[in-house]
């Protein structure tokens, strides 16, 4: 079991452009961007390492 809270999600339309969503991981779609959000964690991580399409 882990302590803690879990992630929120929230899913915003593809072309939402990153400076309109919140602080945190972004996870691609073809057809929405899926936005996690970690308890805790505010700020913007680094660009990813690779894009997978």
């Amino acid at each position: 079991m882990r302590d803690g809270d879990d992630p929120a999600l929230t899913v915003h339309p593809a072309g939402t452009p990153d400076h309109r969503l919140p602080a945190g991981d972004v996870l691609d779609k073809k057809h929405a961007r899926l936005l996690f959000q970690w308890p805790g964690r505010d700020v913007l991580l680094p660009a990813p390492v690779e894009r997978c399409n």
